[in-house]
């Protein structure tokens, strides 16, 4: 199997490293505009690297290809790709742009089009989906911040696309997170927002949103999104009547107050933990894993994707609402 790894920054970089993981007798390229990052790309990893996509696309036939470009990019990648028959796993895209033309073509070339939502391939994620399935009125508070600065130490937050106002770091935040929420608590039926600025960061967007969701499961909870946390947190507290569990983002820190001892229990989650020292420790490297994997199931005829462009429309929808952005 030849794949194609569009774009070698950080993301492609490890769709890279985990493909050569997993490829058996798989041979795997990589294009990037930038020279620098192509040949960092190729001596790092020892693969052909290419600086335009025609040249990658004339030099070999591939059965797959990971868009890994800045969001803005992701459509005409996409469609590139696809008619011409390659099946594509794009990171998330933050925009809707040509999702009703990239549903046609998956749909005319039997394609398959997998959109990341790393998450949910979580191992706690699993747990907690498996906690939230049997009970009902659950609230939940969940905060993810983390200084926006911090996010690429290695290059300004203005140089990649979270300073874009329409890619920016709080719509990366709620693009990775409602998607398993919605799958844990049920779709979002009202959305009550107060954003704000709080930081003197130089982005053209409000740094700091506090989110109040009603679910159509009767579950209702508090999301605080920010780019300003000087300390990277992700904290979830879900309870009722009959549960309380807390996370705090990596797999050993999911616990579930055990109401007989009345002591909080750790649930280990089926998974071993990996993790890439340049991000913060929340960023498990086991979700992007199994998501590759089944990717490459998907493209076997084993499954389907789990989270599909038409959910993905209905999720950046609700992401345009919270941040007070309408359409037509």
């Amino acid at each position: 199997m030849n794949v194609l790894v569009i774009g070698l920054g950080s993301m492609g970089k490890r769709r890279i490293r985990i493909l050569l993981g997993i490829l058996n007798g798989g041979r795997v390229c990589g294009v990037d505009t930038s020279r620098e990052r192509c040949t960092q790309t190729a001596d790092l990893y020892n693969i052909a690297c290419f600086d335009t996509l025609d040249a990658a696309l004339a030099r070999n036939n591939y059965e797959a290809a990971f868009v890994c470009t800045p969001p803005l990019m992701h459509f005409s990648v996409s469609r590139r790709l696809l008619n011409m028959g390659i099946h594509v796993f794009s990171e998330i895209n933050l925009v809707s742009d040509g999702y009703v033309e990239l549903i046609e073509l998956v749909n005319r070339h039997k394609a398959v089009y997998f959109l990341s939502s790393t998450p949910m391939y979580r191992g706690e994620m699993e747990m907690i989906h498996s906690v939230t399935r049997h009970e009902s009125i659950i609230t939940y508070n969940y905060h993810v911040g983390q200084y926006l600065a911090d996010w690429h130490p290695w290059e300004s937050y203005s140089s990649f696309f979270v300073g874009d106002k329409r890619t920016n770091g709080c719509r990366e935040i709620f693009a990775i997170e409602l998607p398993w929420m919605i799958e844990a608590f049920g779709e979002i039926t009202d959305v009550q927002v107060s954003r704000k600025r709080s930081t003197d960061l130089s982005i053209p967007y409000d740094d700091t949103y506090i989110v109040i969701l009603n679910h159509a499961r009767g579950n209702t909870g508090v999301f605080c999104v920010d780019v300003c946390c000087r300390k990277p947190v992700r904290h979830l507290e879900l309870y009722n009547q009959n549960l309380y569990i807390t996370w705090d983002g990596t797999p050993d820190s999911l616990y579930r107050y055990d109401t007989d001892t009345k002591e909080m229990k750790r649930i280990e989650p089926p998974e071993i933990n990996k993790h890439d020292s340049c991000y913060a420790s929340f960023v498990n490297e086991d979700a992007y894993i199994k998501e590759v994997v089944a990717f490459l199931a998907c493209m076997d005829g084993h499954g389907v994707p789990v989270y599909t462009l038409e959910k993905d429309k209905k999720t950046l929808a609700i992401i345009d609402r919270i941040e007070g952005i309408t359409n037509g």
